[in-house]
């Protein structure tokens, strides 16, 4: 009867020592999984490539508004300007956003929301990708054509799907006055629809970048904002820039300053650059989106390694009171001519054997709930103004193979000394049990 209990008590007990390495394993291969997914957002939509920056042509306040330069004395040549100035950017745009307040479709009207101008190099800048048909080209920026690209969820609004948008004609409200001239009196009245040609169709970014960087569902030439009679303004106040590296943002500011008062022949040259969208007047929060998510990164790494060390004195605690029930055993070993290290690597191989099932479990385990992971980042990406849809999770990240690897370290760790102890023991005591 007493041997019948022990057996169960002792199959009770190495139940409850894998449970306990499965929950460990499952938690820390779960947090691996999600800050991988945390980490490859921060890569992607964050610091991919170098930094995406707007340069403006003013002073950023401490109130986060804008003094401008009055007069502007950036003009759209200034892009190798930029890049001559050695500051780190390897592609510079300009841009402008145009106020349309809508666009016809075979006669039905839109509200087009963010309309952006710029010019060929926005797209490469930007990282944008395509499904169908390709950016305007320089020609087209030069000639005021008038062609746009639209964002994946713009054309599939308008026409149905990308492919079926490319080709097709839509006309823009710009939502502008002029001056036209009438029987010698100048009067100002307000434009007239234009007629543009969609040349291509991008993928959608994240909700990240479209939210923050402010990405647009509408890009045409900058220069088609003045009508064909009127010439092209020659100044720019506004520029998008991509970095080689994530630099300091001051230093860029200083180095650009600096350079352009040299070559402007200025003693005071205002300039900004902030990450972020046009819209949001230097007031960027890309920093600290940044910092925010591999803060969760870490934090979420760390609680599953807390949990896992938790499940790893478990194994501890159940080895000790395995090899209590095995004083006796261990005593005829050892006066059979084993030493102290054999019995104890038997002690402590005994228990990795459980520790490995245990943690093969919980890695399988962590794969099925990885899935609903992302519905727990949600408050957090909600809190950061970012959507959960921007966690491009995948059914397997390597980095979560960490978690059982770790489980069968920390077990042989923590169990070498509790093992060598028990192992150690007098061997006449031993005999005696």
């Amino acid at each position: 009867m007493n041997m019948s209990l022990s057996i169960s008590g002792h199959t009770f007990r190495r139940f409850l020592l894998v449970l306990v390495v499965i929950v460990g394993t499952a938690a820390l291969a779960l947090s691996y999984a999600i800050s991988a997914q945390l980490d490859r957002l921060v890569t992607v939509a964050v610091q991919s490539s170098g930094r995406r920056v707007i340069i403006a042509n003013a002073n950023l306040e401490a109130d986060a508004s804008l003094d401008w330069q009055t007069p502007l004395v950036l003009i759209p040549q200034d892009k190798q300007t930029f890049l001559d100035a050695n500051v780190g950017f390897k592609a510079v745009s300009i841009i402008n956003q145009l106020p349309w307040r809508q666009i016809e479709v075979s006669g039905v009207a839109y509200r087009p929301g963010t309309v952006l101008g710029s010019d060929e190099q926005y797209a490469d800048i930007m990282g944008l990708r395509f499904a169908a048909g390709s950016f305007f080209a320089a020609s087209d920026v030069t000639n005021r054509s008038r062609v746009a690209v639209l964002s994946e969820r713009a054309a599939t609004l308008l026409y149905g799907s990308s492919q079926h948008a490319v080709g097709k004609t839509f006309r823009g409200d710009r939502n502008i006055f002029v001056q036209r001239q009438v029987g010698g009196t100048p009067n100002r009245v307000e434009s007239s629809y234009d007629s543009y040609t969609i040349v291509g169709v991008f993928r959608d970014v994240t909700a990240f970048e479209r939210d923050v960087y402010g990405v647009p569902d509408y890009i045409v030439p900058y220069t088609v904002m003045f009508p064909a009679d009127i010439p092209i303004m020659p100044f720019a106040r506004t520029f998008v820039g991509r970095t080689v590296d994530v630099r300091p943002l001051e230093g860029i500011t200083a180095g650009l300053r600096s350079y352009l008062s040299q070559t402007k022949k200025l003693e005071t040259v205002k300039i900004a650059v902030w990450e972020g969208s046009l819209e949001r007047g230097g007031a960027s929060s890309v920093e600290q989106v940044r910092s925010s998510l591999q803060g969760l990164s870490l934090i979420t790494e760390l609680f599953g390694l807390a949990i896992l060390i938790v499940a790893a004195f478990g194994v501890v605690s159940s080895m000790m009171a395995e090899a209590a029930e095995r004083r006796r055993e261990m005593a005829i070993k050892r006066a059979l001519g084993n030493t102290i290290f054999k019995v104890t690597l038997e002690l402590i191989i005994n228990s990795l054997k459980l520790t490995v099932l245990g943690g093969i479990i919980g890695f399988g385990l962590s794969l099925v709930i990885q899935g609903f992971s992302k519905n727990y980042l949600h408050p957090f990406l909600e809190a950061l103004q970012m959507n959960g849809t921007d966690l491009t999770a995948s059914l397997f990240e390597p980095r979560s193979l960490l978690a059982p690897v770790i489980a069968v370290l920390l077990s042989g760790l923590f169990s070498f000394l509790p093992a060598m102890k028990s192992a150690s023991a007098s061997i006449v005591d031993g005999l005696k049990e």
